[in-house]
């Protein structure tokens, strides 16, 4: 199966198992469909934890903007805790749920920022 129809489906299941209404978002590349959830935007990406982890460290800090104040990665999972000039947390977790596809959740503060999250992600798209 192609793997932007793999992310199209994955997104599609993890919407119909949450039992919650979502906001679908299209981006611009494969990668680029998102679903806004209860303040949070979330993909996948055809890649390891890994290197999905580095471009969205270098997504956030180079092309964001923002302060990373910490961050961790290994083989299944990953997380960035980060603030951005106007004092909002930004926190983006990543964990492997399938062979080398990657799943990226994003939050800003505690009821989530839909616009930038979309515009991180699409710069976060754009590193891989």
């Amino acid at each position: 199966m192609h793997p932007a129809k793999k992310l199209v489906l994955l997104i599609g299941l993890s919407i119909a198992v949450s039992g919650c209404a979502a906001v679908i978002v299209g981006g611009a590349a494969a990668g680029g469909t998102y679903a806004y959830l209860k303040g949070e935007m979330q993909t996948a990406y055809p890649h390891g934890v890994k290197t999905v982890f580095n471009a969205a460290v270098a997504a956030l800090q180079d092309d964001m903007g923002v302060a990373v104040q910490d961050k961790t990665c290994d083989l299944t999972d990953g997380l960035i805790n980060a603030v951005r000039a106007d004092g909002n947390k930004v926190k983006v977790r990543l964990k492997l749920v399938g062979a080398d596809v990657t799943e990226v959740r994003v939050r800003v503060g505690t009821i989530g920022d839909k616009t930038w999250s979309q515009l991180y992600l699409d710069k976060l798209t754009k590193r891989l």
